[in-house]
């Protein structure tokens, strides 16, 4: 189903009954980039009952700009709000990719007693590009006849953060991620990207203590927000688990999509455990 927040004007779908999850996706893309993998993580493991919420980020898929949101902080506090008109008291699951697991960060911050549990995929941690520790971009697997295909544009767009490429990565790509740059305010994004990403407040500086259990998905490739940085806050979470994946970059959830259905289900294994 979907709907849209009055209050902040946000578009969201919601799949399913039970305990909410939450889903924060990256910059410059829209709610299907998470949605594809997890619905399809979900449908074929029915035991699990959860409430996916799936929503666009301001400027992003269906929900629109706003004068007044600018920065990630206006970003964090428009997302408080939703919390707290769709979710409410209720606790629950929080996910968040790449800018969604830099804002999950802050909502972890602000409510962390609302929260069973959160899963950060190839989170960003250092908001300044330049002062991350990323190793360097490399391609592993190379279809070269395939790539040839593509037109100049497309390779453009997929060669950004993919480290294996191939037909069937591709049709994923450009079906749930690539489809979403159309629905972007580029300005927006632009100006949020080069003059606004930084909290205010530096979290890692704050030192905050964790206890629910957080799920880190990170790929060895990654050279958009690497993993030897994650390392530097890991102290701050009581009860995490820490992947790094090989022959993965920033598009994890399409170049290893197999193993990932594997940790996640040990993982929500683990969840029902504690909710139960």
């Amino acid at each position: 189903m979907e709907y849209r927040d009055e209050t902040t004007g946000i578009f969201y779908q919601v799949v399913g009954d039970g305990i909410p999850v939450l889903f924060l996706h990256g910059l410059g893309v829209d709610h299907r980039t998470l949605q594809f993998i997890f619905e399809s993580f979900f449908q074929n493991h029915p035991k699990f009952l959860f409430k996916r919420i799936y929503l666009d980020l301001p400027g992003m898929g269906k929900t629109p700009t706003n004068p007044n949101i600018r920065t990630s902080d206006d970003i964090l506090n428009l997302l408080l709000k939703f919390i707290k008109n769709t979710i409410g008291k209720s606790q629950f699951i929080l996910v968040g990719q790449s800018y969604g697991g830099y804002l999950a960060q802050g909502i972890m911050y602000n409510i962390s007693m609302s929260l069973i549990a959160a899963i950060l995929i190839c989170p960003v941690v250092i908001p300044e590009v330049e002062k991350r520790d990323v190793p360097d971009r490399q391609i592993i697997k190379k279809n070269s006849v395939f790539l040839a295909s593509l037109s100049k544009e497309e390779r453009q767009d997929y060669l950004k953060n993919t480290v294996i490429i191939s037909p069937e990565n591709w049709k994923i790509f450009s079906k749930y991620i690539r489809s979403a740059f159309s629905t972007v305010d580029k300005s927006f994004i632009s100006e949020l990207f080069h003059q606004h990403y930084p909290f205010l407040k530096n979290l890692q500086d704050l030192k905050q203590q964790y206890q629910f259990p957080t799920l880190f998905l990170l790929g060895k490739q990654d050279s958009t927000v690497g993993y030897r940085d994650h390392w530097k806050i890991l102290s701050q979470f009581s009860h995490a688990s820490f992947f790094i994946i090989d022959i993965a970059g920033h598009n994890l959830l399409i170049e290893q999509a197999s193993l990932i259905f594997n940790i996640l289900e040990w993982y929500f294994n683990q969840i029902e455990n504690i909710t139960n």
